[in-house]
């Protein structure tokens, strides 16, 4: 006679079921907290975003159905957490079977780090994103667009956006100092 009394079927699929989430979420919370100290966008010192960025986004305009592509340069200025730059960029925007393109330049503006959050502005666009690599090599996010048309009436578009740096960060100014054992 077995000592343990049988349990129910739906007794024992609801512990099964209760068991299959714990792994997964142990899993889960290791691979935040590894990526969490991987990243230090948190840290007291702000990572190092200065330099030349390659960058590529997408933004669609939902009122006139039109999808605009750019590629180009963002050159970025730091100050501590403050954000300063320019940009040169291609647009390519296609609707109702039209394309047309253009090239753009202008000042990166409004630029910060905010904790885990980049943000800035470019011409009629806002940027927000994170680092998506630990190197920091990558940022990526969203875009959000308002420009105003020839009618006179504005038109909102939404997208997504990527820059890959060009350059290795270069290293802060005081980590430059020779040590004591050089001349």
């Amino acid at each position: 006679m077995n000592a343990f009394p049988a349990r129910s079927l739906a007794g024992r699929a609801a512990a099964s079921y209760r068991l299959s989430f714990i792994a997964p979420a142990i899993l889960l919370l290791g691979f935040v907290s590894a990526c969490k100290e991987e990243l230090p966008l948190d840290s007291a010192e702000p990572i190092i975003l200065e330099g030349p960025w390659a960058l590529r986004e997408t933004i669609s305009y939902d009122a006139n159905r039109t999808t605009c592509n750019s590629a180009g340069t963002l050159s970025i200025a730091q100050e501590s957490r403050t954000l300063a730059g320019s940009y040169t960029r291609s647009v390519t925007c296609g609707t109702a079977g039209q394309v047309t393109g253009h090239s753009e330049s202008g000042t990166l503006i409004g630029g910060r780090l905010e904790e885990s959050t980049v943000r800035f502005k470019l011409g009629d666009c806002e940027y927000r994103g994170v680092s998506t690599t630990a190197a920091l090599a990558t940022l990526s996010g969203t875009v959000l667009c308002v420009r105003l048309v020839p009618s006179g009436t504005s038109s909102s578009g939404a997208g997504t956006w990527r820059a890959d740096r060009l350059e290795p960060p270069k290293p802060p100014a005081d980590t430059l100092r020779p040590s004591p054992e050089q001349p």
